[in-house]
C-alpha cells in the first residue's frame, strides 16, 4: 500500500500538483484503516506486543511516511 500511495503522489505531482497534498493524507488514512482491519487484531490478539512485530510493520511503514513527506517536501518547496 505505501508503495501504490507513493507512485500516486509522484504521478499526481508531475499531473495535478494541487492536489498531492489530499492523496498524501488520504493514503495514509487507507494505510491506517487496512492496518486496523487487516493486522490489529492479531498483534493485540495476545496481549504483547513482540519486537518482531513491532519490526514487521512499524519499521516499513515509518520509513514509507519518511520518504513520502520528504519528496513532498521538496516538490511544495520546489513549486514556490
Amino acid at each position: 500500500m505505501s508503495i501504490a500511495t507513493g507512485v500516486a503522489i509522484i504521478y499526481l505531482s508531475i499531473r495535478k500538483s494541487e492536489i498531492t497534498g489530499f492523496v498524501f493524507m488520504g493514503g495514509s488514512l487507507i494505510k491506517f484503516a487496512l492496518f486496523f482491519m487487516l493486522f490489529y487484531g492479531n498483534f493485540s490478539a495476545d496481549h504483547d506486543a513482540r519486537k518482531a512485530e513491532f519490526i514487521s510493520f512499524y519499521i516499513p511503514y515509518a520509513l514509507s511516511l519518511i520518504i513520502e513527506v520528504w519528496y513532498l517536501i521538496r516538490h511544495l518547496n520546489k513549486s514556490n
